[in-house]
């Protein structure tokens, strides 16, 4: 994980926003992530972090529809805020939001019964499959699959954040 501050490849944190203005993502990871942040850790914490945040990114949390795109950097910041808030800067709670997010487009039980009885393996093609109904520019790519360990690739996004790494890797 790279220092927070800045961007992969030790660029400038501003720059990477620039970046990341260009690609759109769907609003349910902000809003499950905060949701996941109310639950785990309260209100206070939740408005603490929002605080730190952008307008933008308040409202978004406050009002967004979770099939509605929004920049991925508003995801970026919000994410970063809550490392730099109530984390470490390690990226373990941006992976503890982003896995929160994904169990909550599993909620139906025969989803879950499936996705617990199919191979790994196939399921791990098929999250990735479907990189682009979450993300409307790049793709993920799974390059090696063995021993419960994934290697993926983002293709087509220009240098994602460590804190959008860190939640696709929860």
């Amino acid at each position: 994980m790279t220092d927070p501050s800045r961007g992969a490849g030790g660029h400038d944190a501003s720059a990477r926003c620039t970046l990341l203005a260009r690609v759109n993502v769907k609003a349910q990871a902000m809003l499950n992530g905060a949701a996941w942040l109310r639950e785990r850790f309260g209100d206070a914490d939740l408005a603490r972090v929002l605080s730190a945040c952008s307008p933008a990114v308040r409202e978004r949390v406050k009002t967004g529809n979770a099939i509605a795109w929004h920049p991925a950097a508003e995801l970026d910041e919000f994410l970063t805020t809550i490392e730099r808030t109530l984390g470490r800067g390690d990226g373990k709670l941006a992976e503890a939001a982003g896995a929160a997010a994904a169990r909550v487009n599993l909620r139906r039980m025969g989803l879950r019964i499936a996705f617990f009885l199919a191979r790994p393996e196939f399921i791990m093609r098929r999250v990735a499959g479907v990189w682009r109904q979450y993300n409307d520019a790049g793709e993920m790519r799974v390059l090696e699959f063995a021993n419960g360990r994934m290697v993926a690739e983002l293709v087509g996004v220009v240098t994602p954040s460590w804190a959008c790494c860190a939640s696709i890797s929860g």
